[in-house]
């Protein structure tokens, strides 16, 4: 991946090797005594190094420059006033990861966005470490083991939880933080990461316009500052609604959709071409993909190392297209986090009753099924699940579930499926913008439901989008009585024996695209996982899982 390495200088490659060989070109800022700094980055990536200051800056601020403010941030962090640096940057709108290098005490500090939007990773022993945006760095330089307890949440649902990875001593840094490496070596830690309400109590009515009006101000700041801007342009509601506001803007760019020639994409294609048509879009295409093929979920294993699963291979050659281009790209991922109501279809009154329903929508497999293939007990398992769900902010157990929709399946998930794009080009969206987010949250989250936020705002700007249909619920959002319907069958079924949805989801393993792979990984891998404890079928979702699990371990 792009970014920066961080690394104590006595930490030495085992194999004395190259740890990377992606083809992105490689800087060296810094070596000493102490540490050793060096980055890897596609043509065009943002970043920069402040000799002056002793900081580096990577990635893009949209409603501000950031320059203007290096000065009092290595101040602060020198006079360790952590507080103050992180209100400092608090409603900062973009991607970025702010270094300082104390001269004086020999420390280190590293400080990301509200959000934590470009992932970053750091792992010790000792006084050896490593901080990194690149996983790879640490998986080929530390060489840490697998974390069994982690490593079947991974394969449960799909991501890990909070700062965990599936690695021994290795962490993700949680948004909104401050990494303090010291000159021993030692790290701390300071996280600031909190949400005041996942739904506040004020109107749809009153704070529509104010979202409107962010909305804008987000997405122009982001046309006006990248480089060669594109749109990724599907059917759904998100990018419809960018692909709007370009248009209210009066900019012309290229939208670019990519599609599924097998029909799998055909309702997603009929409704990108009338949003198309009702806009007028001078510049629009249709990219071609295909299913995933091995070279590219090898591609993809490499620089992500697993933490991005494989069935999302298939877009590479979509964000190899871009690069060859020199394009950058604004998606519309965050919108289905903070845009819609995310509740849960029944109200949840008991910590019992939250995991029953995150395993019945959120799970890749059973308790009992993840908790046997890595060798340890369905208790353990399910606990540790619950201790995490239990130190959220929130009392309820609903709000529990919207939070755990945020933080885990946006943060830890999403984000990192954003990061695997700019492998290629750089890739952003104007649904993360801190303001946005937080007045969105100012209204309950049923202020959203049937569409009714999107209702509203398609009926601002040009085309008449709310009466394109969305292919999720095969209906237009202008329709709300109609959708309301659909809605109420969900949670009509929300109240189905858990056995008959098993079954709706579950298939053999023929099924799956790389069926012949995966049994080649079972058969080679038995002594790593206990591979009996797998049924006969499974989730899709869950083949992939253990797929890009194996052929990680196949890797080492």
């Amino acid at each position: 991946m792009p970014g920066f390495n961080l690394r104590s200088s006595g930490l030495q490659h085992p194999q004395k090797v190259p740890y990377l060989n992606d083809g992105l070109e490689r800087t060296e800022w810094s070596a000493n005594d102490y540490f050793e700094f060096t980055g890897q980055y596609p043509k065009n990536y943002p970043h920069e190094f402040i000799e002056k200051y002793g900081s580096y800056f990577e990635g893009m601020v949209y409603n501000l420059d950031p320059k203007e403010h290096f000065k009092e941030l290595t101040r602060l962090l020198d006079a360790y006033h952590f507080d103050e640096v992180i209100e400092k940057i608090r409603y900062w709108d973009g991607e970025f990861v702010f270094m300082h290098r104390d001269r004086s005490s020999k420390s280190m500090y590293i400080v990301n966005d509200s959000w934590g939007r470009l992932p970053v990773y750091y792992w010790q022993q000792g006084d050896q470490f490593i901080a990194s945006r690149n996983i790879s760095c640490i998986t080929h330089f530390a060489q840490p083991e697998y974390h069994p307890l982690h490593l079947g949440m991974n394969l449960l649902l799909g991501t890990d939880l909070g700062t965990n990875t599936i690695w021994k001593n290795v962490q993700r840094m949680p948004p909104r933080s401050i990494l303090h490496i010291h000159g021993d070596g030692h790290i701390s830690l300071y996280e600031y990461f909190y949400l005041e309400s996942v739904g506040g109590n004020k109107t749809l009515e009153e704070v529509a316009p104010s979202i409107q009006k962010q909305f804008d101000a987000s997405l122009k700041s982001r046309l006006e500052q990248l480089k060669n801007p594109s749109i990724s342009l599907s059917g759904g509601l998100d990018s419809r609604l960018i692909a709007a506001g370009v248009k209210k803007l009066e900019q012309d760019i290229p939208f670019i959709t990519y599609s599924r020639k097998d029909g799998t994409d055909y309702l997603d294609d009929s409704s990108s071409e009338d949003i198309v048509k009702r806009l007028d879009l001078k510049q629009h295409e249709v990219f071609e993909i295909h299913p995933p093929e091995l070279p590219d979920a090898e591609e993809l294993l490499q620089f992500k190392q697993g933490i991005n699963y494989l069935s999302m291979s298939y877009v590479l050659p979509y964000y190899r297209m871009h690069a060859e281009r020199e394009l950058t790209t604004i998606t519309g991922d965050g919108g289905g986090k903070f845009f819609v109501d995310l509740s849960a279809l029944k109200s949840i009154r008991s910590m019992k009753g939250l995991m029953r329903y995150i395993m019945r929508y959120n799970a890749f497999c059973s308790l009992e099924t993840a908790a046997k293939l890595v060798g340890i007990s369905t208790m353990e398992l399910e606990e540790n699940v619950i201790g995490h769900l239990d130190s959220y902010p929130f009392a309820s157990f609903d709000d529990k579930y919207v939070y755990y929709l945020i933080r885990e399946a946006g943060i830890n998930w999403a984000f990192e499926g954003e990061d695997r794009n700019r492998q290629y080009v750089w890739s952003t969206t104007p649904f993360y913008n801190p303001k946005l987010i937080e007045t969105c949250l100012s209204i309950p989250q049923n202020a959203k439901e049937y569409g009714g936020l999107y209702h509203y705002l398609y009926q601002q700007y040009p085309g008449n989008l709310n009466e394109v249909i969305n292919p999720n619920w095969k209906e237009e959002v202008a329709n709300q009585k109609q959708v309301k319907r659909i809605h109420d069958r969900q949670k009509m079924k929300a109240f189905l024996p858990e056995r008959i949805l098993e079954a709706r989801k579950n298939t053999g393993m023929e099924s799956f695209g790389f069926e012949q792979e995966l049994q080649q990984l079972i058969a080679s891998h038995k002594e790593v996982l206990n591979l009996k404890a797998l049924k006969s079928k499974h989730s899709i979702n869950f083949y992939w899982q253990l797929f890009t699990v194996l052929k990680l371990m196949e890797e080492d």
